[in-house]
């Protein structure tokens, strides 16, 4: 009831995972978790670590989730991550190399149960932090433009609308609109997962097409 699936579910993992732990491997081998269910909200976590008594055997793993606070005023240009990780389209994508950072590690010595030794550490590597990219976005301008789009689609129904916004002094783009747009955030209804994006949605008209804007 707190996971809100059905328990047929529950127990098809349940049963999956005592038969993988009964085959005859080395415990290395052994999964030493199974996942129930991936996106769980804050609320659900919250009772599942605090529900009395206490559910054993089953326990909640934190993770993060990337969100995009412009949501579909600027999805063309930011672009979205794959569920790997990985840019796949906009600046996550396009600036990806710059944007992500690089996990450290330690080389040492570990027993059997591959847990460190203290104090036998004979290499140490920090993490890496990626590189910030900025852009010449202004987010109210963006909006606006973003306003503007949308009433233009309902009004007149056209495949597809591109607005860009360029201060005449410094040739800086303040908006970069393209319709269809997207939102690349998860879905409220289901946590963890985004809703479909069509290919349309994908290409931004403004420095894509073949037609110049105006």
């Amino acid at each position: 009831e707190l996971l809100r699936m059905p328990m047929i579910d529950v127990q098809q993992t349940v049963n999956r995972a005592l038969t993988e732990y009964t085959m005859p491997l080395s415990p290395l081998h052994h999964t030493h978790f199974y996942t129930l269910k991936s996106g769980l909200s804050l609320e659900q976590a919250t009772l599942l670590r605090e529900y009395r008594p206490r559910l054993l055997g089953f326990g909640v793993s934190d993770g993060t989730e990337r969100v995009y606070s412009s949501g579909s005023n600027a999805s063309q240009v930011v672009g979205f991550l794959g569920s790997d990780g990985v840019g796949m389209a906009g600046l996550e994508r396009g600036c990806g190399a710059f944007l992500t950072g690089k996990d450290g590690y330690a080389i040492a010595e570990v027993d059997d149960h591959r847990r460190e030794i203290p104090d036998s550490v004979v290499e140490m590597h920090p993490a890496k932090n990626g590189l910030d990219v900025r852009t010449t976005i202004d987010a109210d301008a963006q909006h606006i433009a973003t306003v503007e789009a949308q009433n233009i689609v309902k009004t007149f129904h056209p495949e597809g609308v591109s607005i860009v916004i360029v201060e005449p002094d410094t040739g800086n783009i303040r908006a970069l609109v393209s319709m269809p747009n997207y939102d690349a955030n998860p879905d409220p209804a289901h946590p963890g997962r985004r809703l479909p994006i069509k290919s349309a949605a994908l290409a931004d008209r403004c420095v894509g097409g073949v037609y110049e804007p105006g």
